[in-house]
């Protein structure tokens, strides 16, 4: 590995670990029942995409399960979810008073 490769690993490392930090202290997890709606209103863009209705009820859960089971899929909602909740957290804190 190369100095700036190393040096660049090394800032995204330092950086995960105090977000990780910032997680786990403030409670920003992401839940399962927020993964859940988070997979249903991905799959209701996607047909919004193709102009198609969203499927609904039983059809709607059944394809979220699909995504959910998806090890790949869960990283990506999770991460998506938390980014959102640490943006909210920062903002929160830098709102003038």
């Amino acid at each position: 590995m190369s100095e700036a490769g190393y040096t660049n690993y090394s800032a995204g490392l330092k950086r995960q670990l105090l977000e990780d930090r910032i997680v786990e202290k403030y409670g920003l997890e992401a839940k399962g029942e927020e993964l859940d709606a988070f997979a249903k209103r991905y799959i209701a863009d996607q047909f919004g995409q193709f102009g198609m209705p969203a499927p609904e009820g039983e059809e709607l859960q059944r394809m979220a399960g699909r995504l959910l089971g998806d090890r790949e899929q869960i990283k990506r909602m999770r991460d998506s979810i938390v980014e959102q909740k640490l943006t909210i957290h920062f903002r929160t804190l830098l709102e003038p008073k």
